[in-house]
């Protein structure tokens, strides 16, 4: 038996360099962009990994009006045979980083490719030639596989790319795989999507067939083989193969509906998105599926055809002492009533008195009764507070879409009057031609006229009609604007209205909504003149809502 002492210098280097690497040698291999990154794009997060490579992830936006305030959103599918699993239900989510001074949104990471074979083989230290079978995503994975590599992957970074790994305060990011509701939100299009679209079956499709963005099965598609990453289109935040080639492992555990919530036995692990085993009429963004940990047969962690990986960058949630104690004053604000409430005193009053009853009782079954009694009203009013800052949202949004109309009504007036004064000149001339063909004796020519003559009054009559309708629509628009402006005034202050403002400052603007913003501020402004001086001013509020954005009609 041989020693190492006992080996040959040239013999032990190279024994280290194939203990060291497996295929070709790490120094001559050279990733391009396209192994890695196909369909290069603004917002990338390209972070480097082994070998030479690079991992590239897409930042997803959650509006947001603190640490502890998370986006209820809709996920799932109403389809009777697979109820039991998928039937709609609200579920909540949150990012997990924030950018410092930026207090209105938060957002996460994730990858906008699956994880390619060429990727996964660097983290197991086996740097290989980029070829385009490689650029295929990773199956065959067991959930603890998945787990592993987003470990190896985060170790790698700290060691050898710490300066470009993005931080939360002192606290280093880490890559692990997405959680069932980060997958779908980001599946489903997030924040760039409007309400219908993101409840849809699939992400909106504007440029094609679900061919042209989705591999499934058949022959019009995948044709029962996995295909490199990238070559479809991606989905409105960027993501490509988010649903079809490989369905992708979550970290989640699976739960039954229990027809609006989760079911409370967990079992096995969830997968999402489809594979190019399942069929286009059932590819869905809400598809889930449950995966066992272990095979059976083998008595080993189960791997299973089809299925990959796609990871997400995270980090810690209490990053600092200062974040704690921001959480902790969020914590003890959530259930507060409104400051401005008529109620609010008597129910602080309440609350208080419970607490003192409470801490001064000896008896211990009625001490635990009132402090089930105080946590029951607290948490009915944290939703309750939820409710109604999502009330507050809606009515700014609606005063910005009203505001826009106010802007827009008398510039659609204006031009229909243009329109009309352009078809007095077209009835004039028919007029004329008319009275010419008369005069001359030209029986056809005159009826000819005649019968446009008679259309331009028709059709100048209805125009008539359109204007007189309009400007009374744009009244009915000034006095719903007002009294919407009057409606908040009232039932809330500016210290609730604030930071909803900010969250949908947000969300307008990853919707592509921008044009909207300046109405939603403004609106606000008013809400906020009216409760200083108590006059409602509906002419000033139109004129300052038609000069935004100049004369450009939105």
């Amino acid at each position: 038996m041989y020693r190492f002492g006992s080996i040959p210098h040239l013999c032990f280097g190279l024994l280290l360099a194939l203990l060291t690497f497996t295929g070709a040698d790490a120094q001559e291999i050279t990733w391009e962009e396209r192994d890695y990154n196909p369909k290069a794009a603004e917002g990338d997060l390209a972070l480097p990994m082994p070998c030479g490579g690079s991992y590239v992830f897409r930042r997803v936006s959650v509006e947001s009006t603190g640490y502890l305030d998370d986006r209820r959103v809709r996920v799932g599918l109403r389809q009777e045979n697979v109820a039991y699993k998928e039937d709609p239900r609200f579920e909540h989510i949150a990012g997990s980083f924030s950018d410092p001074g930026e207090s209105s949104e938060r957002y996460y990471y994730i990858g906008k490719y699956e994880l390619t074979r060429l990727q996964y083989a660097a983290l197991q230290n086996e740097c290989s030639k980029p070829s385009t079978a490689l650029r295929l995503p990773v199956t065959e994975l067991s959930w603890f596989d998945a787990v592993n590599a987003g470990r190896i992957y985060t170790e790698w970074l700290m060691q050898n790319a710490s300066d470009v790994l993005p931080k939360q305060g002192s606290a280093s990011a880490f890559v692990r795989l997405p959680t069932e509701i980060e997958w779908e939100f980001a599946a489903r299009g997030g924040l760039s999507v409007d309400e219908a679209d993101f409840s849809g079956r699939v992400f909106p499709m504007p440029d094609g067939q679900l061919s042209e963005y989705v591999w499934f099965q058949g022959s019009e598609s995948a044709a029962g083989k996995l295909r490199p990453i990238g070559l479809l289109k991606p989905n409105p935040l960027g993501l490509y193969d988010i649903l079809g080639n490989a369905s992708e492992i979550t970290f989640d555990l699976f739960h039954l509906n229990r027809r609006g919530r989760l079911h409370g036995q967990a079992g096995g692990f969830v997968s999402k998105g489809g594979d190019i085993a399942t069929s286009q009429g059932e590819m869905r963004s809400a598809l889930r599926n449950e995966n066992q940990f272990f095979d059976t047969r083998t008595g080993e962690a189960l791997k299973v055809a089809n299925m990959g990986a796609r990871f997400v960058l995270s980090v810690p949630v209490v990053v600092s002492a200062d974040r704690l104690q921001a959480i902790q004053s969020e914590w003890k604000a959530l259930p507060a009533p409104d400051l401005e409430s008529d109620s609010s005193s008597a129910q602080r009053e309440a609350l208080a008195r419970l607490s003192n009853v409470t801490q001064r009782t000896d008896d211990q079954i009625v001490k635990q009764q009132l402090e089930q009694a105080i946590l029951q009203l607290e948490s009915a009013r944290t939703i309750q507070n939820d409710i109604r800052n999502r009330a507050i949202r809606a009515l700014l949004q609606s005063g910005a879409i009203i505001g826009n109309k106010v802007k827009t009504d008398p510039v659609l007036i204006a031009r229909t009057e243009i329109v009309l004064q352009e078809m007095n000149k077209n009835l004039a001339r028919a007029q004329e031609l008319f009275a010419q063909a008369e005069s001359a004796g030209d029986a056809a020519r005159a009826q000819s006229a005649r019968a446009v003559v008679a259309k331009i009054q028709s059709e100048m009559e209805s125009r008539e009609r359109r204007i007189v309708t309009l400007r009374s629509d744009s009244q009915t628009t000034v006095a719903s604007y007002s009294d919407l402006v009057y409606s908040v005034s009232s039932d809330y202050p500016l210290t609730l209205i604030a930071p909803q403002l900010e969250a949908l400052v947000v969300d307008y603007r990853e919707k592509g909504f921008g044009y909207l913003v300046p109405f939603a501020q403004l609106f606000v402004g008013h809400v906020e003149e009216l409760r200083s001086n108590d006059e409602i001013e509906r002419e000033k509020w139109s004129q300052e809502l038609r000069k935004i954005g100049g004369n450009d009609d939105q």
